[in-house]
């Protein structure tokens, strides 16, 4: 009888002669909310992930900020002995200037990169953020001043110390935070600039070796060395992007609680015009609660078919942009491709929310029409 009576549903929803319009505009609607959600949502991860694998490119997955230089010998030794791969760096806040032009920056000094984006660089200078180097006005081979405030000459006293370097390089990250604000310079020359073979950074770039180094680190105490990771460094830029997502999942799902609603109306319409029909199951000797149920997983099946096409058409697209996508956009854009990354929460969300509020405004449609013990009843007296 289930078959026979979806049968007769979608006969009636689609079929030209007893077409409900309202009915049918409201599950295209649930279909390209479903679409629209998964869209947006593997988009925006792919924008989002891309931003973040560029910043971790430079920034790693964490590091050990050494606050006690007397025990980073003996730190390092421990990482090595654990064969842990690492990026040791001294890193500095100090001012750089180009003729007038005057602006702080945070200089890296660094032994050996280990970072994609920075091992082909020109490392025998400084090596400029491509905003900062637009700040300065500066290009490549001018010299650079780099001013040590917190350090000061022994024989000049209280003047800070200073180098000068040649810009070897520029590099371009596409992550605002870096490109404008840091520089990288070899370890030795800045060591030497301040008379101390000082490192207060250890940069890691794989994920698995986070366990090991805490296990090391919990041989000193947290005043000494302590680990960073990126999520903490970036705090407020996962922040922006956590909250990105919980915005636009909101803005989708006022828009499906709008189609929800009319497709509740369009049942509710719907209900009225084959009440006939539901006397005749009523006089056949189903119980109202028989037939509520009947109509409400017939319901529930049409609601569930419409959400999966749309997640399948905009499986489709995603696929193709993926990876036979066109750019939309200049080359010099950060993203010329629209990046995609898929989720399985992704297809999850984009089929559960639309089906589970219209599950709820289904059932409440159906109790709106039974609300009435005799409803039946009352229609058998109106049609003898």
């Amino acid at each position: 009888m289930f078959i026979r009576l979806f049968s007769y549903f979608s006969f009636v929803v689609f079929n030209k002669a007893r077409r409900q319009k309202i009915l049918l505009l409201s599950f295209v609607g649930l279909a390209l909310s479903s679409f629209s959600l998964l869209s947006l949502q593997s988009v925006m991860n792919g924008l989002q992930k891309g931003l973040i694998e560029r910043s971790k490119s430079i920034e790693g997955e964490f590091f050990i900020k050494i606050s006690n230089s007397e025990i980073q010998n003996d730190l390092i030794q421990q990482l090595k002995k654990e064969k842990i791969s690492f990026q040791p760096e001294l890193e500095l806040e100090l001012l750089i200037r180009n003729g007038k032009y005057f602006t702080p920056v945070i200089l890296r000094g660094v032994k050996q990169h280990k970072s994609p984006l920075l091992i082909e660089k020109d490392q025998t200078g400084v090596v400029l953020g491509s905003d900062l180097g637009r700040k300065l006005k500066i290009y490549y081979g001018e010299n650079l001043e780099l001013i040590l405030a917190n350090y000061y000459d022994d024989f000049l006293g209280e003047v800070p110390k200073m180098g000068v370097l040649d810009v070897s390089d520029f590099l371009l990250s596409d992550v605002a935070e870096i490109d404008g604000s840091y520089a990288w310079v070899r370890l030795a020359w800045l060591q030497n600039l301040i008379r101390d073979r000082l490192v207060n950074r250890l940069r890691f770039f794989s994920e698995n070796d986070e366990s090991k180094v805490l296990a090391i680190l919990e041989k000193y105490d947290a005043n000494q060395a302590y680990l960073v990771s990126w999520k903490d460094q970036y705090a407020s830029l996962n922040y922006a992007l956590n909250l990105e997502k919980y915005v636009m999942f909101f803005l989708f799902s006022s828009m499906i609680f709008l189609i929800a609603l009319t497709i509740s109306s369009g049942f509710i319409i719907f209900y009225e015009k084959i009440k006939s029909e539901m006397v005749s199951l009523w006089i056949m000797g189903l119980s109202k609660k028989q037939i509520f149920r009947k109509i409400f997983l017939v319901n529930q099946l049409l609601n569930l078919i419409f959400c999966f096409v749309g997640i399948g058409l905009s499986t489709i697209l995603l696929y193709y942009l993926k990876f036979y996508g066109p750019s939309f956009f200049p080359e010099y854009f950060v993203e010329a491709k629209l990046p995609v990354e898929f989720s399985l929460s992704n297809f999850i969300v984009a089929a559960a929310l639309p089906f589970s509020v219209c599950t709820i405004l289904n059932v409440a449609s159906l109790k709106h029409f039974f609300r009435h013990q005799d409803i039946f009843l009352k229609s058998l007296r109106e049609t003898y």
